[in-house]
């Protein structure tokens, strides 16, 4: 997949409330760091937002979040996802 259809897969599942299982989970995260340099900051607030709605407030799933805000490419755009992080 690449980092749009990455974006707007999570997205979608993020809109209908859907809840992926562990393994999705950790190939989401894995595909979107090998994929991470083609990501457009938009794609990547999409993707963070979308996926810290799935996570929600289950700890043991917020390590796929947190894999992914510190990443270089993540964190140097930060500034554009902080309402998003807020929320």
């Amino acid at each position: 997949m690449s980092a749009r259809e990455l974006s707007a897969c999570v997205w979608g599942f993020s809109a209908m409330a859907y809840m992926p299982d562990v393994d999705w989970l950790e190939a989401f995260a894995q595909r979107c760091m090998e994929v991470a340099p083609s990501f457009s900051q938009q794609e990547w607030a999409v993707v963070v937002c979308s996926l810290a709605h799935i996570v929600g407030g289950r700890a043991e799933l917020g390590v796929y979040l947190e894999d992914l805000v510190v990443m270089p490419q993540v964190r140097g755009r930060l500034g554009c996802l902080s309402a998003c992080m807020r929320a």
